[in-house]
């Protein structure tokens, strides 16, 4: 069973109040676009059309990063449903310290679940990484290293999938 604490108690209340905040400062983004574009038709005037749209490009963003990072360890790894599962895989993931803070309070399987379904796209972030330096680092030093990540970080992740499907992680 996963732990199911983020969407209940200390996070439940909170947890929708960042989401609303969330939403409405997506909406807020989108407005903004949408009033930079009325500006080259000069429906309004230049000068208040670019305030506008401005003004909610920028406060939607601030507020839209700030929920995402309030609402990150809930939001993306709380009862790991399919869609959280789909993120971590396309290699969105948290800090360690919130990745840490996931695995507190599991013991045994799913401990075991909770950490392999982290790791493994911990693991993927650093072979991304690392697929970079060939192209983009001077020194030969980084780049033996970087070849080095990608082997060793690959092997790791094979051998953790193994274990998802062999233990029944997957589903």
């Amino acid at each position: 069973m996963m732990n199911n604490m983020m969407y209940s108690g200390v996070w439940g209340f909170g947890f929708g109040i960042l989401w609303i905040l969330h939403i409405l400062s997506v909406i807020g983004f989108f407005t903004g676009v949408v009033f930079l574009i009325i500006l080259a038709t000069k429906i309004l005037t230049h000068a208040q059309l670019k305030t506008w749209g401005l003004s909610l490009i920028i406060g939607g963003t601030i507020v839209c990063v700030f929920t995402i990072g309030m609402m990150g360890h809930s939001w993306q790894y709380s009862g790991m449903n399919a869609g959280t599962r789909g993120m971590m895989k396309s290699g969105m993931g948290m800090s360690m310290n919130g990745m840490t803070m996931m695995l507190q309070g599991k013991t045994g399987d799913d401990f075991d679940a909770a950490f392999l379904q982290m790791m493994i796209p911990h693991h993927q972030g650093a072979i991304n990484m690392a697929e970079l330096v060939e192209k983009n680092a001077k020194h030969t030093e980084i780049k033996a290293m970087a070849k080095d990540i990608i082997s060793a970080q690959q092997k790791e992740i094979d051998q953790m999938q193994q274990w998802q499907t062999t233990w029944g992680y997957t589903q």
